[in-house]
């Protein structure tokens, strides 16, 4: 399948422009030199009272599900997220606080009665609404009676107050079957009033297993899908219930919402954006489905209508239907011709704008089209009025009288105020990879500490009435807490400087008003967040005081004691101690207008003449005024240049929304990130595969400052003799980056994506900007919306001005569009050249992989049954080989957002087209989602003369994997339609992983590589808490998993206080307008407890006249299902943080008690809420935060993927047993996928075990999930300052690649960055059958990393079977490699080779680490707990070596008879003079070196890239060396001097280093090793634009050792 002849070796090119600015969104390779030196950001944020605020008035609300109009006038509104339902008053936009229980409907709410049925203790409500409907003539019910549905099986009816009428339990709705992995979801429902009487339908699906494996997990393709219909005569009380044949599957399957016609003639469905027409037929009393299924196509003289959310026909007129769409944001008027096979649009609003804004001139009739709506689903209509919602959050009424429609009203608003949009923000900037690599952060928050509270009374000089404005107010008097102490003279630092041995501390002085909490550093992304997790209302104060961030800012920077970890002050005074491409800053975000404006000017100013630290502000709010904007911009000069009108001057940055703060955040950090680049950083990340001559595929890239990087991929011959042919003359030699821009010039590019609504079969065209409104949808999935970059007032608007939309961001979108595809739209050649195509059309290939697939070649010479060769021979693979006819194709991602699949024309039948020609671009689902952040308005006329530019990213990052699979996959029906196959046939799958484009991967079908198959996509999208599921067809499903913390102020006693004191303050307004009067605040200030309220009582049900404004107790209580998951709630897994003293204090949770959705917190000692503001309050607060186990529930742990990181690693696809005692035909396909990069507790500390079988009904599930309850999980070290995480590619010994094995599966060997390298079982082992079971893992070496020796492993290993040892051997080495340049006191990276002593075999260690659903007596999970006393008792690299042979520096020892390792575990090669280790702080002999790649095996000898920074002393903007280390594989002996006589092709100044025991090639970084032939090929970075000396060639020798990395190339 894979040419084993071809060598693919992937270089990077860069050349720098020499100009400071914005640019990119991922650093560069590491070997840049000033490149490789993170900048230092501080964020300040204004934590001022106003930054409460919400958006826009009235009650807030989560994202809105459904709307229905009452009777009254007022709103009924389903949420998502958990939010329930709640009923609006539409006069003044405030919940109803008497409806349902404390103003809402929630799950599973236990209630005893409902009006309409019998029966006791149910649970009631949703936690997610998806559907309501509204009837008026119901049986044995007087007025309204509303149906809602969720994704629950259940359909709820409650009256217009929100008491239960009934519950339609799924064994009604036509459930029946109730095992585990079964699942029954309501679609969606309707309901028609016809003759007088009220009609309900409702369509459900239900999933099945039909067959087990040992009761836990469904056998491969044993899922059955059944549609079900109920309909109810609500007026008759009559049910019947359906079971519906195949014809209804594509109408009902999917459906999101239905409608029927006034007459009951035809029920409408809309179901993959598309709308469906079915006939309806009177059952006795009740309406079914009657008759074929028509399609409305969406086409030139066909239908006309957007991708299809909710549809409602008009309840006027029956041939009129309004349909809302959320990929469009719009909502349509469409008229249903007379023989009802056509819909033709009359009136549509919304669509492309930039919809995320407030209604401007909706009002005007002349400006209908041009409201504002996001991602629009909710849909009601009414006799003359239509409201809908979304992902907009808040409720939109629009007047339908006539032919037009009106916009109305607003109603409700964002429950994301502005400090949690900040929050936000902050949180997905720290947890950034591309921007952690480029930048350390620290973090602190101002304001001015003022309380309100009242205005009257008098005070001493020195005690001062709580409330009077003055900085600092803190100390309370002793008995008389209402006066504190304030200090007159505030400073917000100076009182003690730094407090603790910097990064960690903070600054002595820390209230609640001004506080650096967090040290700039790296690695601190969970200390930050730690922080912003307590960042809540309780915690901000009153004022804006701007000497608070300009005193933190300058005192922070000129403290001596704020020094990095290599004891260097950030910002010396004196300008000749400072390193001259370290780049500092301070990032200010404040929401208005401040006071002592001119004094802070002054320190910022300082700041920057004095230390040469620049200072940036953004200005975040809608709501400041133009005097405050003016304060902004002149501090924003005065941090950055003298001259305003100097090229070095930045302007204030404007942020209206927490969405746009996200978006300009991270654009000015990567400008920042930008500005510290300074000349040429090639790198190379190579992978060979082959033997005598063939070819090689050079990806080198260019780097420019404000765009798209610019790639290209070079075709060459290489001879059997290793030399290389690149001349261009000859005819093997192409350009392949050169061959698509010809294809983009001809617009000949094939690029398809896949989201519902999209078809892509039919031409894999279907990225095109007549789409637009469709891949819109797309662009917002994640929250993002394409910025209006050319508009009439900037620079290109003239040039522009007759291009449709300008003045909203339609353009941008069709331009974002054909941006991809090639053309100029950013104007990257000036305004006259934004519709032609660009001069460099292929983007960066950085990280990705190229592989090479032709005709199917997988070994079937097996010599044992448990090999997959033998499977293959068993199920006639050779017979599907021969039958199957394409030509070779390249695949390979590129940051251009694109999956590339290329003609490499090699084989005997070639595609139509030339040689190098793109076959078709595949970008992912949810790379499609990113792409909006390539847009940055702030570069429109970056170049000047009108050129602009665009945002550099990650997309398409990682590398494919390809594999011949036998499963029950998908196949093209006649009509192009996707079917799922019937039985098991071959297939060639492909597996993309997206890199550091982000935690998720892309599934495709490439059997037949003109007619890919798109099989399904997953996505860790963690800034909005959900995992994503896109399948075949695009159809993307949302599994939620809640927030990961929950704070003081959401419990329900919380809203009870703050309620009750906002009607004590409502009353005083009436006894004194000026709100001087405090009587009834008074009387409710003093604090209760629920005893306090009555006997078995709670707080949180407190009436006004019961109750009071402040709560304090043991018990605090949430609404929240984010512990749905969670089979036992174990207390113990839960941390309380809060802060005391100004330092952020954890405290356990004694006790958790969960009823549905109602979980109740107890505390060891008493907490405290306060809302009051009368005198007689009597408590101060405590603001706790609870951290939440993270995970997804139940029924959906087969997804959860809430802990995938960032998919670094090369994933391995493996046949395994699902048992022990399984059957071969029961072996699954999987693919081995390490965590990934998580910059958080959790987050990449595991291995997902991917299923690949039967995509159609378990597509991309994890396999094993019952058993390890989600992924395999890796313990994550505590206190040792790592944030663990799995990042380098797996060891996977199979069968086939280690014969003789006795067993089936694989055996599993991953290392992490905190140096523990795991065995994992992922066999049928017989041996020791009652302790060994599959998913068992063993610790098998700990290297003992921590931020102080720094050993952390971000690559994986290289594994080899030695044939003297007769042990399977694995080499690694330690160092930061996104911190090369690092030269921290205390590091001490090693090389190390172990061996596996039991292999074959897995044997437990002397503790077993127990499974993850392994329980204690009490049901609490003890995996933790188990699994780190296991590692504890694990070998470990320390002071002494029992069991490692120290290796390192033995060029006195050098004798193969020495053979140390020989008789021990393993060996070690220390990379620094062991005598360090006596004196870690300071020692002179320290170089800091790290190894750089996976070590490579030739010949018996193992090769490892090595770097040593530029010594101390020395300035670190330089590059340091590149050296090759090397070591007998099984002993350990140095054997770097032999390369000194090896056959090479080196630099002249290459030698063999005495000092450092390794072969000096080279200032610059070397790559990973890549074998061809007998040679050893690898590239080296250089601060040199000559790229010609950069390949490095060694010649080895040969050695009786088996090498599995080169067998992978096959298997793999």
């Amino acid at each position: 399948m894979i040419n084993k002849f071809k060598i693919i070796f992937i270089g990077f090119l860069i050349s720098l422009l020499n100009i400071t600015g914005v640019g990119i969104a991922k650093p560069l390779p590491p070997g840049s030199g000033a490149g490789d030196i993170p900048a230092n950001i501080l964020i300040l944020l204004d934590t001022s009272a106003s930054m409460n605020a919400n958006p826009m008035g009235g009650d807030t609300l989560e994202v809105v599900g459904d709307v229905v109009l009452l009777n009254s006038g007022d709103v009924l509104v389903g949420q998502m997220n958990n939010g329930g339902i709640v009923k609006m008053n539409y006069d003044d936009e405030e919940f109803d606080r008497d409806f349902g229980t404390n103003g809402s409907v929630r799950a599973n709410k236990t209630i005893t009665t409902c009006a309409l049925e019998y029966g006791t203790s149910q649970p009631y409500g949703f936690s997610t609404v998806t559907a309501m409907a509204k009837a008026s003539n119901v049986k044995d019910h007087t007025g309204e009676a509303i149906y809602v549905s969720g994704p629950d099986a259940k359909v709820i009816g409650m009256d217009a107050d929100g008491n239960c009428l009934e519950i339609i339990w799924g064994g009604e709705l036509g459930r029946t079957h109730f095992k585990k992995k079964d699942k029954f979801h309501p679609k969606s429902l309707t309901i028609r009033s016809i003759g007088g009487e009220d009609h309900l339908l409702i369509s459900s699906m239900e999933i099945w297993c039909f067959k087990y494996k040992n009761n836990k997990r469904c056998k491969n393709n044993s899922y059955k899908h059944d549609l079900k219909l109920y309909s109810k005569n609500l007026t008759t009380g009559t049910v019947k219930q359906y079971n519906l044949n195949d014809k209804y599957r594509q109408a009902l399957q999917h459906t999101t919402s239905m409608t029927i016609d006034l007459n009951g003639e035809y029920l409408y469905s809309s179901a993959n954006g598309f709308i469906y027409r079915i006939k309806l037929k009177k059952d006795g009393d009740n309406y079914t489905v009657d008759g074929d299924v028509y399609k409305f196509e969406r086409a030139p003289g066909k239908s006309d209508y957007n991708t299809a959310s909710q549809i409602e026909i008009d309840p006027q007129d029956t041939n009129v239907m309004y349909v809302s769409s959320a990929n469009s944001s719009s909502l349509q008027k469409l008229t249903i011709s007379s023989d009802k096979n056509t819909l033709t649009e009359s009136i549509i609003i919304g669509g492309a704008d930039d919809n995320n804004q407030t209604p401007a001139a909706a009002a005007n009739d002349d400006e209908s089209t041009l409201i504002n709506m996001f991602r629009t689903n909710a849909l009601f209509v009414g006799t003359d009025r239509v409201w809908t919602g979304g992902d907009k959050v808040s409720i939109q009424e629009y007047d339908v009288s006539g032919d037009r429609i009106k916009w109305v009203d607003e109603m409700g608003s964002s429950r994301l105020s502005r400090i949690d949009g900040a929050i936000k923000a902050i949180r997905a900037v720290v947890t950034d990879s591309s921007l952690l690599q480029g930048a350390r952060f620290g973090f602190g928050e101002w304001n001015a500490g003022e309380v309100e509270v009242r205005k009257t009374g008098k005070a001493s000089s020195l005690w001062i009435k709580n409330g009077d404005y003055a900085c600092n107010c803190e100390k309370k008097k002793p008995g008389a807490p209402k006066y504190v102490k304030c200090n007159p003279n505030c400073n917000y630092y100076q009182h003690g400087g730094w407090k603790g041995d910097h990064p960690q501390g903070r600054t002595a002085q820390c209230t609640n008003n001004s506080c650096i909490r967090v040290g700039i550093d790296k690695n601190n992304s969970q200390l930050i967040i730690n922080r912003l997790n307590t960042l809540k209302p309780k915690g901000i104060r009153f004022g804006t005081d701007a000497r608070a961030f300009a005193q933190l800012a300058y005192g922070y920077y000129s403290d001596d004691k704020v020094v990095d970890r290599e004891g260097k002050q950030l910002a010396p005074l004196n300008a000749s101690e400072r390193i001259e491409c370290q780049q500092n800053y301070v990032i200010v975000i404040g929401d208005g207008a401040w006071r002592n404006h001119d004094y802070a000017k002054q320190q910022i100013q300082l700041l920057r003449s004095q230390r040469g630290v620049k200072t940036l502000v953004i200005a975040y709010g809608k709501d400041i005024s133009e005097g405050g904007k003016t304060k902004f911009q002149e501090i924003a000069i005065a941090g950055t240049c003298d001259d305003e009108n100097s090229s070095d001057c930045r302007d204030r940055i404007d942020a209206e929304t927490p969405g746009d703060l996200l978006t300009k955040l991270k654009s000015e950090i990567e400008r920042i990130v930008a500005s510290r680049l300074s000349f040429t950083a090639p790198s190379i990340t190579a992978e060979l595969s082959g033997e005598e001559g063939g070819s090689l595929f050079q990806a080198q890239f260019k780097y420019a400052l404000h765009g798209e990087w610019e790639g290209t991929l070079i075709r060459k011959h290489v001879r059997e003799d290793g030399t290389i042919v690149d001349d261009v003359a000859d005819q093997r030699v192409y350009d392949v980056a050169s061959i698509i821009q010809g294809q983009a010039l001809s617009d000949n590019r094939d690029i398809w994506t896949v989201y519902e609504g999209l078809d892509y079969t039919s031409d894999y065209n279907n990225f095109t900007e007549d789409k637009a409104d469709t891949l819109n949808g797309l662009f917002g999935l994640f929250g993002d919306v394409v910025p209006n970059f050319h508009n009439s007032s900037s620079y290109c608007g003239p040039t522009l001005a007759n291009v449709e939309g300008l003045d909203t961001n339609a353009d941008d979108i069709k331009g974002l569009i054909n941006f991809v595809r090639g053309k100029d739209y950013f104007a990257y050649g000036g305004c006259d050249n934004t519709n032609n195509v660009r001069a460099s059309v292929l983007g960066d290939i950085y990280h990705s992989q190229i592989i090479e697939v032709g005709r199917p070649k997988a070994n079937t010479n097996f010599t044992s049954t448990h090999q997959e060769a033998y499977w293959r021979y068993i199920n006639n693979y050779d017979t599907w080989a021969r039958t199957v006819v394409r030509d070779d194709v390249m695949y390979f991602g590129a940051n251009d957002g694109a999956l590339h699949a290329v003609r490499t024309g090699t084989g005997k039948i070639r595609y139509g087209g030339n040689i190098g020609q793109e076959l078709w671009a595949f970008v992912p689902p949810f790379i499609a989602a990113k792409l909006p952040t390539i847009v940055n308005e702030g570069l429109n006329d970056v170049l000047g003369q009108g050129r602009g530019g665009t945002n550099a990213i990650f997309a398409v990052d990682g590398s494919p994997v390809v594999h011949d699979v036998y499963i029950k996959g998908f196949k093209l029906g006649d009509a192009g339609n996707i079917m799922e196959e019937e039985s098991k046939s071959w297939h060639t799958i492909l597996f993309i992983p997206y890199g550091r484009g982000g935690p998720g991967f892309s599934v495709l079908d490439i059997t037949d590589p003109l007619n890919p198959i798109h099989m399904y996509s997953i996505y860790n999208d963690r800034a909005n808490g959900r995992v994503l599921h896109s399948d075949e067809n695009g159809m993307i499903t949302a599994y939620p998993y809640g927030s990961e913390t929950l704070s003081i102020d959401q419990s329900l006693e919380a809203i009870t206080a703050r309620r009750i004191e906002q009607q004590a303050r409502d009353a005083d307004i009436l006894l004194d307008a000026d709100g001087d009067d405090f009587t009834n605040r008074d009387t409710k200030s003093s604090c209760m407890s629920n005893s306090d309220v009555g006997t078995d009582a709670k707080f949180f049900n407190a009436s006004y006249d019961d109750g009071s404004a402040c709560y304090a107790g043991l018990t605090f209580t949430f609404i929240t299902d984010a512990l749905e998951n969670l089979t036992t709630v174990d207390a113990s897994k839960f941390t309380v943080i809060f802060e005391k003293d100004g330092s952020i204090t954890e405290v356990p949770v004694a006790k958790v008690n969960r009823q549905g959705s109602e979980v109740e917190f107890t505390f060891s000692s008493e907490m405290v809420y306060n809302a009051s503001t009368g005198l007689t309050s009597d408590k101060e607060d405590v603001p706790f935060t609870i951290m939440l186990p993270a995970g997804l529930e139940a029924e959906n742990i087969e997804y959860d993927y809430s802990m995938l990181g960032e998919t670094w690693a090369t994933p391995r696809i493996v046949r395994i047993p699902t048992t022990k005692s399984g059957s071969l035909n029961d072996d699954n396909y999987v693919a081995v996928l390490p965590g990934g990069f998580g910059a958080t507790n959790g987050i990449g500390s595991n291995l997902f075990l991917v299923d690949l079988e039967d995509p159609a009904n378990n597509g991309g599930a994890i396999f094993g999930s019952d058993d390890n309850l989600g992924p395999i999980k890796i313990a994550d070290v505590p206190d040792n300052g790592i944030i663990n995480s799995v990042t380098g590619d797996p060891v996977v010994v199979t069968p086939d690649t280690f014969r003789g094995v006795p067993w089936r599966g694989a055996m599993v060997y991953i290392n992490d960055l905190e140096g523990k390298v795991t065995k994992i079982n992922l066999t049928n082992q017989q041996k020791d059958n009652s302790e060994i079971d599959i998913f068992d893992q063993r610790t098998l070496f700990n290297i003992n990393a921590n931020d102080i020796n720094q050993r952390v492993s971000y690559f994986g290993m290289e594994a080899a079977y030695g044939q003297s040892t007769r042990n399977l051997w694995l080499f690694g080495g330690t160092g930061d490699f996104r911190d090369v340049g690092a030269r921290i006191d205390g590091m001490d990276n090693l090389l190390f080779g172990i061996r596996d002593v039991d292999f074959p075999n897995f044997i437990h260690g002397e503790i077993k680490v127990p499974k993850a659903d392994s329980a204690d007596e009490n049901g609490i999970s003890n995996f933790t707990e188990g699994a780190l006393k296991a590692i504890a008792n694990a070998p470990i690299v320390d002071d002494k070596f029992p069991d490692l042979a120290d290796c390192g520096y033995t060029r006195g020892r050098n004798r193969m008879e020495d053979c140390p390792g020989a008789g021990r575990l393993g060996w070690i090669f220390k990379l620094d003079n062991p005598e360090f280790n006596k004196n870690p702080k300071g020692d002179a002999n320290n170089r800091y070196r790290k190894a750089t790649a996976i070590p490579t095996i030739f010949g018996g000898t193992v090769y490892y890239p090595v770097y040593e920074p530029p010594p101390k002393g020395e300035t670190t903007c330089s590059v340091g060396k590149a050296f090759i280390c090397a070591a007998d594989d099984e002993c350990g002996i140095n054997q770097a001097e032999k390369i000194q006589f090896a056959e090479k092709n080196v630099r002249s100044e290459s030698e063999f280093d005495e000092r450092a025991g390794c072969y000096f090639l080279q200032k610059g970084i070397l790559s990973q090793f890549v074998i061809s032939g007998n040679k050893l090929f690898a590239n080296v970075t250089t601060e040199s634009d000559d790229q010609a000396d950069t390949l490095v060639t060694l010649l080895g020798s040969d050695k009786d050792i088996q090498v599995y990395r080169g067998s992978w190339q096959e298997n793999f």
